[in-house]
């Protein structure tokens, strides 16, 4: 504050506009990451919602599967036969539906869109040989999002002969 000539203060009132200016801002900062972290939890109970369908397909519509057979758990899923030109030998349209893993030369899940609700889901049992697990036991493979397994036709269906999933992509 400055005197003014007959010794009162008149107030600065410049100082006083930078300094609101300066807080304005600062409060403006700190509100910004409140915002895009209440986004954040709409995309995750979406993403729980997708995951609980997932739990209740596969318990639901899975729940008979055999070594070496694929349910389809989920739309959408593409599956390629071994030879092409041939009809559909089996039906592998819908949920539910299980079917032998030699049926098909790949299997590829869809990735997820939440603005559809479209993901593709199979689960695979499959006796294979893998570290960790007894030779030649059942075990239980989950495909989801953009996933490719192929060279499922060469499975070998006999009990002495692990299966052979020879690729798989992300």
């Amino acid at each position: 504050m400055s005197e003014s000539e007959n010794g009162t203060r008149k107030p600065r009132q410049p100082a006083i506009i930078v300094m609101l200016f300066v807080g304005l801002v600062a409060i403006l900062g700190m509100w910004q990451p409140l915002t895009t972290a209440a986004q954040d939890t709409s995309s995750a109970s979406t993403c729980n919602q997708v995951l609980t369908q997932a739990q209740k397909n596969i318990a639901s519509k899975c729940n008979n599967l055999d070594v070496n057979q694929v349910c389809y758990a989920n739309k959408t899923i593409a599956v390629a036969y071994p030879d092409q030109g041939a009809v559909n030998p089996v039906a592998f349209a819908q949920t539910g539906d299980i079917a032998p893993l030699s049926t098909f030369k790949s299997i590829t899940t869809s990735p997820l869109n939440l603005e559809t609700g479209d993901w593709g889901l199979a689960l695979l049992k499959v006796q294979a040989t893998v570290p960790g697990a007894t030779a030649g036991q059942a075990v239980t493979f989950i495909l989801y999002g953009d996933t490719t397994v192929s060279g499922l036709s060469r499975i070998v269906q006999r009990d002495d002969t692990a299966g052979d999933v020879s690729a798989c992509s992300t």
